[in-house]
């Protein structure tokens, strides 16, 4: 029988890590041979925010296997290079790209631990259950970002009141500030890597408690990622600054030698609105080059 891999995005953040956990976990009730692997470098934010769960996320920290015959399940995400056979994705971010693999879920959901604890709760301890309540807190800024669903946020207020889990402090510690003290390293924040019209696109974000405070700092990071985009050979980085105060987004659309400035009026998803914005933004560009 083969063995199945689980595997969540590059730079692994709260719900990437969760959703590896509770699928290798009920996948192993079922009898199959699975093991959750992380080959990627975790933030300390990250492994705080595990922790906090009873999770420790970096005992499954190591290199992926060379077996070709391994197959693989992405959790998290749609798309990663691997050295076997993707069989199965499960995800919540809106793609337009086809996905061809054997066994695909895509919904709609404040996290993708949401929609696995949804469909195998009786699988699951209370431990397990309040992780997935807590990824869908982080996820979605406690429920302020466009990307929040109202059947998941009342199933995570359900469970909560259910198993008297600790609503607020949950909801407190989702919304956990970005440790700016390395402007370098802050300014890479939960970098995500995307190909967009064939552009090469990297995008990363910051929680800030008041941004107008921190400006200063902002644009030493954004002068830092016009040399990362060239280094890196990035043709637009999409910096995102949430307010999680006045739960506002502001992007920081960089390139060489520009960087424009689009401010919402609400806590914005990168998955949901600020990607699927730049995606058809380079799409009519791409037309009016192609007209012309």
């Amino acid at each position: 029988m083969s063995k199945f891999i689980i595997l969540g995005h590059e730079n692994p953040d709260n719900d990437s890590i969760v959703s590896g956990y509770l699928l290798e976990k009920i996948m192993k009730q079922l009898g199959y041979d699975v093991e959750f692997i992380i080959p990627d470098e975790i933030s300390e934010e990250n492994i705080m925010l595990a922790n906090y769960l009873g999770i420790n996320p970096t005992k499954y920290q190591k290199p992926l296997p060379e077996n070709p015959d391994d197959k693989y399940i992405l959790v998290d995400h749609h798309e990663r290079i691997v050295p076997g056979e993707i069989v199965a994705i499960i995800d919540h971010h809106p793609t337009e790209k086809e996905i061809t693999c054997k066994h695909y879920q895509n919904e709609r959901a404040c996290s993708t631990s949401c929609i696995i604890a949804r469909n195998f709760t009786r699988r699951l301890s209370l431990d397990d259950i309040k992780a997935a309540c807590f990824s869908a807190m982080v996820d979605t800024a406690a429920f302020h970002s466009n990307k929040t669903t109202v059947s998941d946020y009342n199933w995570v207020q359900y469970m909560c009141k259910k198993f008297n889990f600790n609503y607020n402090e949950m909801l407190t510690m989702s919304m956990c500030p970005t440790d700016i003290s390395d402007l370098n390293k802050a300014s890479l924040n939960g970098l995500k890597k995307h190909n967009i019209e064939n552009h090469s696109v990297a995008s990363s974000f910051l929680h800030l408690q008041n941004p107008k405070e921190n400006i200063d700092e902002i644009n030493q990071m954004i002068e830092y990622l016009k040399t990362y985009i060239q280094e890196e050979g990035y043709d637009l980085f999409a910096f995102i600054v949430h307010d999680i105060t006045n739960f506002k987004s502001t992007l920081y659309k960089i390139r060489e030698n520009e960087t424009e400035i689009v401010n919402y009026d609400e806590y914005t998803s990168r998955g949901t609105r600020i990607i699927p914005d730049l995606t058809e933004e380079l799409k009519t560009k791409q037309k009016k080059k192609t007209t012309n």
